[in-house]
């Protein structure tokens, strides 16, 4: 039978109750099944004196991902025990990506699911967002002290 690589995406560093975990610690990583990225902003128009638009300006620009994912293991514990929700708007590393647009630093988003199934593979999506300016990032991704 062939196989294939799927690559990218190969490490996730973030944390789980304030405990820092890193999911490419789970032995064979991950086994990715989906990922969806979105660009999005909030537009705000720049309006001339007649009332009419004169341009457009983008504003919190951002990237949205929501990426499902496979927990694998050498081990079936060491799989159940790494299946655990992080904690709100815990700071999501991708440190290994092929596209490069999606590597960095991203902040978690509600709506996280854990799926567990009697005859099938359980499953693990995560939602996070990435904001394009890099200032607005690095406050979005450091946890208030």
């Amino acid at each position: 039978m062939a196989t294939s690589v799927l690559r990218g995406l190969a490490s996730i560093q973030a944390i789980v109750g304030g405990v820092p975990t890193n999911i490419s610690a789970w032995g064979n990583g991950i086994l990715p099944q989906s990922q969806e990225v979105s660009l999005d902003w909030e537009e705000k128009k720049v309006m001339d004196a007649a009332g009419f638009t004169a341009g457009k300006r983008a504003t919190d620009a951002n990237k949205k991902q929501t990426f499902t994912f496979r927990p694998t293991s050498d081990t079936l514990a060491h799989a159940k025990s790494a299946t655990v929700f992080l904690a709100p708007y815990a700071k999501i590393t991708w440190a290994t990506t092929d596209a490069a647009d999606l590597a960095g630093d991203w902040c978690l988003e509600s709506g996280s699911k854990i799926e567990i199934k009697n005859d099938d593979y359980a499953s693990y999506t995560l939602t996070c967002i990435q904001y394009l300016d890099n200032t607005q990032n690095a406050s979005m991704t450091t946890a208030p002290s």
